[in-house]
């Protein structure tokens, strides 16, 4: 019994262990022979009927001839590619076999295929319980579907396996959030020991690798984000999102024999996971980039090379000499690009594909944020569309950092002076001409808003004109998703962080304040986040107490009201404001102006910098309360959600509880499959 235990915490099912029904035979379909497919361990077999052009694919797989004889029962070939079988005559059980492992995925996809239209839901989940019980291979499953003729079932399971994937990676990653803090020995989920200059911890569950984003301290006292003030955990989670927009950049380019894997990217309560599927790669499999940070640069594979240079072409990245080698790359120094053991081109570390934002020009301001071109991206959609399109300008992903020609400075000072003509660029032309066309939008909304509803009064038109709605939650809510979503900023190739930007350049008083909604919501998600993170490192434990935690912050910051008392030891820095100041008020007169003042540069006018300032003479508490918790991913009770739009635009006399808060959700996003 022991053996067999262990054999399955290997991912080895034996045959002993493995007591399942025989498989479902016999689907009706117009034209195939039948094959028996020697996937199960335990001599079970499912005949399925195959076509030929299933039939072409399995060849193509094995190559080997499946055609037997009239009358005599032909096969994969499974047990004539085994030793074993080969001197003895038997069949042998392929979860033993790593060899042939993927050649049993191949055959899993292709059943699938095969059985989309036809097999119900239990006979697709037998036929890929063989690959679960062993621990799922993603990205061979993954890797094989995209080679399937383009078609609706093509379709159909890549949107299934990226959905597993998707789901997987969720459930595990809330696991490591919540035990980030506690001990090693003491972790349901054990890191892993993986390389790699930037980042966190680092596990692998189930086929599946995970990076928590984390600032690394690359020497005493210096860190890879924060440099010498300390480790910045919210620059990591912006390095990680990043990480995932460069890797759709490299899917959209269509390049058949270039192969990124599949990835998700999860934040739950202030931290951030990054999931990716574990590849066949290894140190010695490194064909292009750099994985000690620039030490070695490789450029060895002429095919390597010729892709990673088409796929720049597509992005617009410019190539340049590494560092003081004389290796030049079109893409950042320590990207990853590897010949997998499967003979595979694979590409990792997508973190700095795209070109850092120029610093600013003045010194103190600089020394601000010195290391922010690590972290501080133009966006996918600026630099391979807009830009590209109206210059034709190719950019250094390196530009402004040490990676960039350092044995030839005037190639550098050039690829640098390009990427500020880009930002600036970005500032002078792309912001305003985007503010001006939400300025059209936002006039259409309010007309056609007001047209359908003739019977609103003149108080409900004074807030439609002030704040972008007239007093309905639905439409209060519909304003600021339409205008405020992220989504809508990233398609037109502008950062979040550039919202105070846009802010300036709109016209509209009540857009204006729909954006200083968001500002200011932003602030605060990122002021709870902080929060979380150290009350986790204070608890050490995985705990519920983060529902108090958020109630706590909105009633004594954002509403000036009393707390509730649950965190009195734990919630230092609300606690410490009140004492500096006696009074909630400190929160909105200092607290959040510092705040705004630091994440989104020009968002407040000059005369809303002055110290006797309030921020919510232009904002609705109610519209800023329910958009902090969609940002935090929080769900409240139905019956909160109708008491928030209940009360006056302060929300006066509205107090939280924990039993308010129906979950703390994870948040997931996933690289978009063309």
């Amino acid at each position: 019994q022991n053996s067999e235990a262990e054999s399955e915490a290997n991912g080895v099912v034996t045959n002993n262990s493995y007591d399942e029904p025989p498989l479902p035979a016999g689907f009706d379909l117009p034209s195939g022979r039948l094959y028996s497919l020697d996937i199960i361990p335990g001599d079970l077999y499912s005949e399925v009927p195959m076509s030929e052009g299933v039939k072409d694919a399995l060849r193509d797989a094995f190559g080997e001839d499946l055609e037997g004889s009239e009358g005599e029962e032909a096969t994969t070939g499974l047990e004539s590619t085994s030793p074993e079988s080969d001197a003895k005559g038997r069949k042998v059980d392929i979860f033993t076999d790593q060899t042939r492992w993927a050649d049993m995925m191949n055959i899993n996809s292709m059943l699938d295929l095969l059985k989309s239209n036809s097999g119900s839901v239990a006979d697709r989940y037998l036929l890929r319980k063989a690959n679960t019980e062993a621990g799922r291979n993603w990205n061979e499953e993954f890797q094989q579907i995209l080679t399937l003729p383009d078609c609706i079932e093509k379709h159909t399971l890549l949107t299934e396996v990226t959905s597993d994937f998707a789901y997987a990676a969720v459930t595990y990653a809330t696991i490591i959030i919540s035990e980030l803090c506690v001990p090693v020995e003491r972790k349901t989920i054990k890191p892993a020991s993986v390389g790699g200059i930037a980042g966190g911890l680092k596990y692998i569950v189930n086929g599946i690798l995970f990076k928590v984003a984390a600032d690394t301290e690359l020497q005493e006292n210096f860190w890879m984000y924060g440099g010498k003030s300390g480790p910045d955990e919210e620059a990591a989670l912006r390095a990680m999102c990043s990480e995932l927009a460069a890797a759709e950049a490299y899917w959209s380019q269509y390049l058949r024999d270039l192969h990124p894997p599949l990835m998700s990217v999860i934040t739950f309560k202030g931290h951030g996971v990054i999931a990716m599927s574990v590849l066949p790669i290894d140190k010695s499999t490194l064909r292009y980039g750099s994985n000690d940070g620039g030490k070695t640069v490789l450029a060895s594979d002429p095919q390597l090379n010729n892709l990673m240079e088409r796929a720049a072409v597509g992005i617009n990245l410019k190539s340049h000499s590494i560092g003081f080698s004389d290796v030049a790359l079109s893409a950042p120094g320590d990207i990853e690009g590897h010949l997998g053991r499967d003979n595979r081109y694979y590409v990792i570390d997508f973190g700095r594909v795209m070109p850092p934002e120029a610093p600013p020009d003045s010194p103190e301001e600089r020394s601000l944020d010195p290391r922010g071109v690590f972290y501080k991206l133009l966006r996918r959609e600026f630099v391979a569309y807009r830009y590209r399109t109206d210059t034709g300008i190719r950019l250094s992903s390196d530009a402004f950092t040490p990676f960039d020609n350092m044995s030839n400075m005037v190639k550098a000072k050039e690829n640098a002076a390009e990427v500020r003509q880009a930002t600036n660029y970005l500032y002078d032309v792309v912001i305003p001409e985007y503010a001006g066309v939400q300025d059209s939008a936002f006039e259409r909304f309010m007309r056609d808003a007001l047209c359908l509803e003739e019977h609103i009064g003149e108080e409900q038109r004074k807030l439609w004109e002030t704040y972008g709605y007239y007093g309905d939650y639905n439409a209060a809510l519909a304003s600021l998703q339409k205008f405020c979503n992220a989504h809508r900023f990233h398609g037109s190739g502008i950062n979040c962080r550039h919202i105070g930007r846009v802010r300036r350049h709109v016209k509209s008083k009540a857009l204006r304040s729909l954006f200083l909604t968001t500002c200011v919501a932003r602030c605060v998600k990122r002021d709870i986040e902080a929060e979380m993170r150290r009350v986790m490192k204070q608890l050490q434990v995985p705990s519920d107490i983060f529902n108090a935690l958020i109630c706590d912050y909105i009633n004594g910051n954002v509403l000036n009201i009393c707390r509730t008392g649950k965190l009195e030891l734990l919630s230092t820095a609300v606690e410490g404001r009140a004492n500096k100041a006696g009074k909630y008020l400190s929160f909105w007169k200092e607290r959040l102006l510092t705040l705004m003042k630091k994440n989104f540069k020009f968002a407040l006018f000059p005369h809303e910098e002055v110290d006797d300032y309030d921020l919510r003479t232009d904002i609705d508490i109610r519209l800023l309360v329910t958009h902090v918790l969609d940002l935090l991913s929080v769900e409240l009770h139905c019956q909160v959600y109708r008491d928030i739009f209940s009360t006056d635009k302060d929300m006066s006399g509205m107090c939280f509880t924990p039993s308010d808060i129906k979950s703390i959700n994870p948040k997931v996003r996933n690289v978009y499959i063309c």
